[in-house]
């Protein structure tokens, strides 16, 4: 007869046939830590993998404080604990109880002897960085067409400056042709040569998901490339060989696409309350201007008061000064006039209008003795009406003179 059960039921029944299991309820398992996550709570959540196949395992944080040996991504261990069911989501796991040996997992070392010859090469120094241009008008993006990736560089580009342009050159990003896809693209943006800075990168995942990015193809045309390259590949904590030879690092997609474009909008803004800033300080200096003209203004509607005033106190001396000068000029005027009558008085002309006369000779000296001429002399007498022109023809003396 066919039982009929509920998923549950089912569920519940397959846990407890793995818990009961003679083998699967005590075990130790040999594998290499992928996926690893700490979660809040304190459980640890990663993959055992082994070349083919893998199994989901989970260390509670009970078991997990008290553990020696740390576990982190890429290390191999072998770990003792339990197989059993989560009813859930109906997924069978591991639920490790106690870490029995580390060890390092053939990928890490991979990695890390690239690592060691990039360095040795100087591919991760500082002096062959580029600086990203200062006005970025047009983005090249090396990534799946596939994905969250593009549409959140997308969003984040359109959110913070719409004029940019963005130039997609799809690619795998995991799988063994993945590494030269992306090295190929980035050369062909270099023979593009119409962006001013490249995005490189992918979606968070395991180190092997994540390891076309840590392939030497993809780190030298990063090194190689004449455009400035930002590498964002994963999450905030996945760390790729591309992130140190790239010119700058994105710890996401998202934050790669903020580092290529500059927020218009908060630049508006700050300019916007810089002006306003501004604006304010004017108004202040001419508040304070103003204050400053108040007294200066007051004391010249005084000054206008004292023009005033002064102008009154002109008007009146210039009044009196023109009474006194006419008063003097013409005491002047009377005194000038009383001497020109005495002068008049004391005129030869005045003389010879009473009757006298002048004699001079002919050099026009005045004829005062008689031997001031002598006979025959020509001499000329002046009259109140003309002169006489005479000649010598004798002299007489008196009183002995």
């Amino acid at each position: 007869m066919m039982v009929k059960l509920s998923v549950s039921e089912v569920n519940n029944y397959v846990k407890v046939l793995l818990e009961k299991d003679l083998y699967l309820s005590n075990i130790c398992i040999k594998g290499e830590v992928s996926n690893f996550k700490r979660a809040m709570s304190g459980h640890l959540y990663f993959t055992l993998k082994d070349n083919k196949n893998a199994i989901q395992s989970v260390i509670f944080r009970s078991h997990a404080e008290r553990m020696k040996m740390p576990i982190k991504e890429g290390v191999s261990i072998l770990i003792k604990g339990k197989v059993s069911l989560y009813p859930v989501t109906g997924q069978y796991q591991f639920y490790g109880e106690k870490v029995v040996m580390t060890g390092v997992g053939n990928i890490y070392l991979e990695i890390e002897a690239l690592k060691k010859k990039f360095q040795q090469e100087g591919l991760f120094e500082i002096e062959y960085k580029k600086q990203l241009p200062e006005a970025i008008e047009t983005i090249g993006v090396v990534t799946s067409l596939k994905g969250a990736v593009l549409h959140d560089i997308k969003t984040v580009v359109a959110s913070r400056n719409p004029s940019v342009k963005l130039v997609l050159i799809p690619v795998g990003v995991q799988g063994e042709k993945a590494p030269f896809e992306i090295a190929e693209a980035i050369e062909s943006f270099n023979e593009y040569g119409k962006v001013d800075v490249l995005i490189v990168g992918r979606g968070g995942g395991s180190v092997e998901d994540l390891m076309a990015f840590n392939t030497e193809p993809v780190v030298r045309a990063i090194f190689n490339s004449k455009i400035p390259v930002i590498s964002a590949v994963g999450h905030e904590t996945d760390i790729t060989l591309s992130d140190f030879v790239a010119d700058v690092r994105g710890a996401t997609p998202s934050q790669g696409a903020e580092i290529a474009t500059e927020n218009i909008w908060q630049k508006m803004t700050y300019y916007k309350n810089r002006l306003i800033k501004e604006k304010a300080n004017v108004e202040k200096n001419i508040d304070n201007y103003y204050q400053q003209l108040d007294p200066i203004y007051e004391k010249l509607k005084n000054f206008k008061g004292d023009i005033e005033n002064l102008n009154k106190s002109l008007d009146t001396y210039y009044g009196k000064l023109i009474r006194e000068i006419s008063v003097h000029l013409e005491i002047e005027k009377n005194a000038l006039n009383h001497k020109g009558e005495k002068l008049h008085l004391m005129s030869p002309l005045a003389l010879l209008n009473k009757g006298y006369s002048i004699t001079y000779n002919d050099e026009k000296n005045i004829v005062k003795k008689v031997n001031d001429v002598s006979i025959n002399d020509i001499i000329k007498t002046a009259l109140s009406t003309g002169v006489l022109t005479c000649k010598v023809i004798g002299k007489e003396e008196e009183n002995g003179c």
